[in-house]
């Protein structure tokens, strides 16, 4: 198991406070605008923007998926949160220049097998707790922590997978390797649907995003 730095604990600690708080506030999922206010002053910057991203990409995959509101509303605090735990693994790798070397991603890896220290104790997370530990698993069986395969993997964590790899590919401020237009990443996406990701989720993803595209062109 890994051992948390003294700063990842106090990190830990008040990231953990905060989502305590809005369950005893009785909130839970629902006061959207509140929460992200809140959660997000308790994350570390660049993982909580490619999370606001990641959760919106989420919702809208979930809606053409045919989810209700409630469920897609769970599937944008599953984008949301899903790298939460990257910020205690201990190295400041979100932020290095440069592609990680082996034993640096080893670590980072280890985000998804740390979810227990956050889940463990917030009960509202039960819903996106699957997301945080599966969002890495691949569709043929490749991937981490667990190499769950197909519909092994919770549908949560397969829609998370599609939009974390997309905002990736897209995010501008990585300094180590130039951003794919939506053009290009929609293409990875697709070339890699049946083996690193569920064909449904992309096929699901790529229409949604063309409409919503076509829809701000149209404004």
């Amino acid at each position: 198991m890994l051992a948390l730095s003294a700063v990842a604990e106090r990190k830990l600690t008040r990231f953990r406070n905060a989502l305590l708080e809005m369950e005893e506030g009785g909130r839970g999922l629902k006061n959207q605008s509140e929460m992200l206010k809140r959660i997000g002053e308790a994350m570390d910057n660049a993982i909580a923007e490619h999370g606001k991203r990641a959760g919106s990409l989420a919702f809208y995959t979930a809606l053409k998926m045919g989810a209700g509101t409630d469920d897609a509303y769970k599937l944008f605090w599953c984008g949301l949160l899903h790298d939460a735990c990257k910020m205690f693994v201990n190295g400041n790798f979100i932020e290095k220049p440069h592609k990680l070397e082996q034993e640096e991603m080893e670590e980072v890896r280890m985000h998804v097998r740390i979810v227990h220290l956050v889940a463990d104790r917030v009960k509202w997370l039960a819903g996106v707790e699957d997301a945080m530990r599966y969002h890495h698993e691949n569709w043929d069986g490749s991937g981490y922590p667990n190499g769950l395969k197909g519909e092994e993997i919770p549908l949560a964590a397969r829609i998370v997978g599609v939009v974390d790899a997309f905002d990736a590919m897209v995010d501008g401020k990585r300094e180590y390797k130039k951003p794919l237009d939506y053009d290009e990443a929609i293409a990875e996406l697709e070339r890699a649907s049946g083996t690193q990701f569920d064909p449904n989720v992309v096929r699901a993803f790529v229409e949604m995003f063309g409409e919503r595209n076509e829809a701000q062109k149209a404004e």
